[in-house]
C-alpha cells in the first residue's frame, strides 16, 4: 500500500486571479506534495509566473480541467470543499 499524498486544490476563474494569488498559492506548496491549481479561462498550464520553479504547483485550465476537478471535488476524490480562490488540503492515495 502507497502512503497518502497530500494535495491542495484551489480554483480560479481567470489566469489574472491566480496570478494575484501567486504568493498565496506557494505558501500553500509548502505542507503538501502538490498543489491543483484549476484555471476556468483557457489559457497555458505551463505558466512560467505562476509555475516559477515549484515543481509541487500544477496548473490545469480549461472548461474540461475545470469539470474534471470539480467532479472529483464531488466524488471525494478531495476531502474538503475547494472555492474560488480558496484551497482545501486532502491526502490521496494514488
Amino acid at each position: 500500500m502507497e502512503p497518502f499524498k497530500k494535495y491542495n486544490l484551489v480554483f480560479f476563474d481567470t489566469f489574472a486571479e491566480a496570478r494575484a494569488a501567486k504568493e498565496h498559492i506557494h505558501e500553500l506548496s509548502v505542507d503538501c506534495d502538490q498543489v491543483n491549481v484549476v484555471v476556468r479561462e483557457e489559457g497555458n498550464m505551463d505558466d512560467a509566473e505562476l509555475l516559477g520553479t515549484n515543481k509541487r504547483i500544477k496548473i490545469f485550465a480549461g472548461k474540461a480541467w475545470t469539470s474534471i476537478h470539480e467532479r472529483r471535488l464531488t466524488e471525494g476524490w478531495y476531502a474538503g470543499t475547494a472555492q474560488t480562490g480558496i484551497s482545501e488540503s486532502t491526502d490521496l492515495r494514488l
